[in-house]
């Protein structure tokens, strides 16, 4: 199979990192989503893999020459659903960086699309692959903690260096489609509930300079079972830090508490403190697309083309830009 690339805003260099020898891959072309897009991070995964594919200077110009059967989408997060709706139109498998959508029309439409076509959509959404929410997922689905009645989750990442795109909400998108999305998705991945409401809050003062980029917001939801969770999300976490990221997850149920943190897992249960040997999933996120495309067959993860997780996340930038409350049933 043909594939080709279109950007590097995201993470869509991981996948070039999970190819392997038994996968039948041509990488066709890469390209820039838009003028001055710095693709550093592709090449250089390229590289690694002594990859030296043909670079384009526009979308148009690769998918008329390149003719992918798969294209990653991974650009300014804007224009992810004008590329992934026209992929999935062309019969072509789409594997887009979140949010797939920063605007509700474009999500809907694209989501009208992706039911119609009978090519494949899945979402970079990592998180789940992470052995210690990837454990915690296996665990509560074993009946662990009994009963899930709550989930409270955190995303801290240094601001570093980002973007220009980053400072227009219109472009970017916000700070809760693209940062609290890996836990939201995460919440209604492990629960297998849908979102009944949700409030929000967000806000974008002291923001060094970025413009419209939101430095923190807190997501409340009240899921089905009135399981209850809450995500917060900043870009406050020091330079000095030891990892980009800080991501916590605390899970309550009837009969327990799972809780990740600095990548490790702990139960308290009836039997006291434990620390939580963790599984590993069977492939990583790009490996596990590209296996259910050799294999239809197989049901594939709950909702892992990201427009659910995309949906409910517009829908918390909703409440926070209206105050309101919203039911989402």
């Amino acid at each position: 199979m043909k594939i080709c690339f279109i950007g590097n805003s995201g993470h869509g260099a991981s996948a070039v990192s999970e190819f392997t020898p038994e996968m039948m891959l041509e990488v066709a072309g890469y390209c820039p989503g838009f003028q001055g897009e710095n693709l550093d991070g592709l090449e250089r995964a390229f590289r690694k893999k002594e990859l030296n594919p043909p670079l384009f200077s526009s979308p148009e110009e690769m998918l008329s020459a390149g003719k992918p059967d798969i294209l990653v989408v991974d650009t300014m997060f804007c224009q992810h659903s004008k590329w992934t709706e026209w992929a999935l139109n062309n019969g072509i498998h789409v594997y887009c960086e979140k949010p797939l959508a920063t605007e509700p029309e474009a999500l809907h439409s694209l989501s009208m699309t992706a039911k119609q076509s009978a090519a494949s959509l899945w979402g970079i959404l990592p998180t789940r692959y992470m052995p210690w929410f990837y454990t915690a997922k296996q665990l509560t689905d074993q009946g662990a903690i009994g009963k899930i009645r709550m989930f409270q989750g955190q995303k801290s990442y240094k601001l570093g260096t980002r973007p220009d795109f980053f400072r227009s909400k219109e472009l970017f998108g916000g700070i809760t489609p693209w940062v609290s999305i890996h836990l939201i998705d995460l919440i209604l991945w492990i629960s297998g509930c849908p979102c009944r409401k949700i409030s929000s809050f967000q806000s974008s003062s002291d923001n060094f300079g970025y413009g419209d980029l939101e430095m923190i917001s807190m997501t409340t939801m009240e899921l089905d079972g009135e399981i209850l969770a809450h995500v917060s999300a900043d870009y406050y976490r020091p330079a000095a830090a030891p990892t980009h990221g800080d991501d916590r997850l605390r899970i309550v149920g009837t009969k327990g508490v799972l809780e990740v943190r600095s990548q490790e897992l702990t139960l308290i249960d009836r039997n006291g403190l434990q620390s939580i040997s963790l599984m590993q999933p069977e492939r990583d996120v790009f490996a596990d697309f590209y296996y259910h495309l050799e294999h239809p067959e197989l049901s594939v993860p709950l909702n892992c083309n990201g427009i659910y997780s995309s949906f409910v996340c517009l829908k918390a930038r909703e409440a926070a830009e209206t105050g309101k409350t919203l039911s989402l049933t």
